[in-house]
């Protein structure tokens, strides 16, 4: 009734977008630890993850980085402002959505180099719904902007690799996306962007 079990504590990786172990113990053992009764003042030896600098550093956790310009296209596109209110409230805000979301970038695979395509996920259900996240690609276009050719609520993208839409017929493949449901929807590049 009056005693705790266990306590553990997790944090959200957003590069492999899931919960990993946060506490030394629990890295340590690889799993749940075990219950250790806390010191009156023993925060685990670490110091608290600072929130991410700019809002760079806070769409890509590994190092890249969009240019001044690239970012403020994707922002505002995305209607989005990045705002630290503590170290635990960080994130992006939009003028509809005032409690700070966090949004992944990365670069598509053909793009690395070039950063022509950059695909962002992220949000909560105030952008996304009941979703509870969506998924952009944007794409440079003849003027050398980045604008968004896809954005819907989706917690799962994948390329399709295979079917009609060859190389030939397309330059770009089909898109499966997937969210709460069981259904998935196909989009398919029209010249510009995705339908």
């Amino acid at each position: 009734k009056d005693k705790t079990a266990a306590s553990f504590r997790f944090v959200f990786d957003h590069k492999a977008w899931h919960y990993v172990c946060a506490d030394q113990a629990c890295r340590k053992q690889q799993g749940i630890p075990a219950y250790q009764e806390p010191a009156a003042d023993d925060d685990d030896g670490e110091q608290p993850a600072q929130p991410p600098a700019d809002a760079n550093a806070a769409l890509f956790d590994d190092g890249n980085k969009l240019s001044d310009a690239d970012l403020k296209d994707v922002l505002a596109a995305l209607g989005a402002t990045y705002v630290v209110k503590d170290q635990d409230t960080w994130g992006f805000v939009t003028e509809q959505c005032r409690t700070p979301f966090r949004l992944s970038g990365s670069y598509g695979k053909t793009h690395d180099e070039d950063h022509n395509e950059i695909w962002i996920r992220g949000g909560d259900s105030c952008t996304s719904g009941a979703t509870g996240q969506s998924i952009w690609t944007f794409d440079r276009d003849d003027d050398g902007h980045l604008r968004v050719s896809l954005g819907v609520p989706a917690t799962k993208v994948v390329v399709v690799t295979d079917g009609p839409n060859s190389p030939d017929d397309n330059p770009r493949n089909d898109i499966r996306l997937s969210g709460n449901g069981f259904c998935e929807s196909l989009w398919r590049w029209d010249g510009k962007q995705y339908q």
